[in-house]
């Protein structure tokens, strides 16, 4: 019977033995390995995921150590972590809290508050369902009309970096080439030769960078977005100025100006000719604004104001509001007479020599013989306009007279045929007429 007892003893202190061990080349070999840590079914889940934290992979000892308590054992933690985090994340990863801007959940070593020390469904170990945006739990999100695409996608780190930064707002990158990164197009207009002070600085001047009530992302609305670097066009008297029609749209600066760059001063979207005539031409009569179809009458005219072929339209008049009729930058006859001052004439005046209207000046080929006929016109108690005789734009005969004018409801026929020495007309105010110089 003793002999039975002491096989037996000798038995247990085999197994005893054989499992002290294993135990040991277990716990020194490491753990990490799925057949060692899952295989038991306690932790198989933590590499189901489709990223998976590589010390994981390799050896779960990388992060936890072994404590006195025994593994499994259901009264508490059988192993605890190497080091503290952050530390123990900095043992592998680069410091990410010492630059001038730090996410604070960085600056407070709170790493598990955005990543999954294990594994994940989404990449970087981002805690959350896979389509859904870890930035929300702590920042509110906001609500516009435009949304930036980056923020309607949560694709917050396309701009932002979630560690930290030298620049405001974890941003990656320098505006406005953090913007070009997408907006490639708008680097090249930096190039161009007339271009918007506010875009060669920061685009956040006039765009917000996540949601906005207006389009284009814009801070506020146009004009007073313009207006908040621009002095207003808006007069608060308008009795007393007349104001562009097309100020009367929805966003007016854009009709005519690009808001980033233009070859054409003052970034104007092409050469003021163009421009003007893009709303002055058929297809805008009657729409929201009356504009006249100045576009038709130079395309048929055979003779064109030489100003307008010169420098286009801003040479006669204003582009936003003026006190002369017709937004002119200068005084000129809003009726068909006036007296036959020059002061009243000065829009004219710039270009053509004041003594034009002057009885014995020579100064002009409309005379009959010595006779000044533009001074017989025009220099009067009731003097002419020289809208009454000639087309200020374009007309189909010679010296831009016109073909027909306005005379109250009347459009009165000019009638005019030029001579080698002279010319005649027959308008409805008199009758036929000829003069030789």
């Amino acid at each position: 019977i003793l002999e039975s007892k002491d096989r037996f003893r000798f038995a247990k202190m085999k197994i005893f033995i054989f499992l002290t061990i294993f135990s040991f080349v277990l716990f020194s070999t490491g753990f990490a390995d799925e057949n060692d840590c899952a295989s038991s079914g306690c932790h198989q889940n933590l590499f189901q995921a489709e990223d998976i934290h590589p010390p994981m992979e390799e050896d779960c000892s990388s992060c936890h150590e072994s404590n006195e308590n025994k593994h499994p054992d259901s009264e508490g933690p059988e192993f605890t972590l190497s080091d503290e985090v952050p530390d123990l994340c900095y043992n592998c990863h680069d410091q990410k809290n010492n630059l001038t801007n730090v996410h604070p959940p960085v600056e407070e070593g709170a790493c598990l508050d955005c990543h999954s020390p294990h594994s994940s469904q989404k990449d970087y170990l981002l805690l959350g369902e896979k389509d859904e945006s870890i930035c929300m739990n702590c920042h509110d999100p906001d609500e516009g009309k435009a949304v930036h695409p980056p923020y309607e996608d949560r694709e917050c780190t396309e701009c932002h970096d979630p560690h930290q930064t030298i620049r405001p707002s974890l941003l990656k990158s320098e505006r406005p080439e953090l913007c070009f990164e997408c907006h490639d197009d708008f680097r090249e207009k930096l190039n161009m030769s007339s271009v918007h002070p506010a875009f060669e600085g920061d685009c956040l001047d006039c765009h917000n960078p996540h949601v906005s009530q207006v389009e284009y992302l814009l801070s506020s609305r146009v004009p007073d977005l313009c207006f908040d670097c621009h002095d207003s066009q808006s007069p608060s008297d308008s009795s007393k100025y007349k104001v562009h029609g097309v100020q009367k749209e929805g966003m007016p600066c854009m009709s005519c100006h690009d808001p980033h760059a233009s070859e054409n001063e003052p970034i104007l979207k092409d050469d003021n000719a163009k421009v003007c005539l893009s709303c002055h031409s058929p297809s805008r009569l009657g729409v929201k604004w009356s504009a006249i179809d100045m576009a038709s009458i130079i395309k048929n005219a055979k003779v064109t104001h030489p100003p307008l072929e010169d420098d286009g339209c801003l040479d006669c008049h204003q582009v936003h509001q003026e006190k002369f009729p017709y937004l002119l930058v200068a005084k000129f006859p809003a009726t068909a007479y006036t007296v036959g001052k020059a002061e009243n004439f000065a829009l004219c005046f710039d270009c053509h020599d004041s003594a034009i209207i002057k009885k014995r000046s020579r100064v002009t080929n409309f005379r009959n013989g010595s006779e000044n006929l533009h001074a017989f016109h025009v220099n009067r108690q009731k003097g002419r306009s020289c809208a009454l005789c000639h087309e200020v734009h374009g007309s189909k005969a010679p010296h831009l007279i016109a073909d027909k004018v306005r005379f109250g409801e009347w459009k009165m026929p000019i009638n005019y045929r030029e001579t080698p020495n002279g010319g005649s007309c027959a308008p409805g105010c008199h009758i036929p007429k000829t003069y030789k110089r």
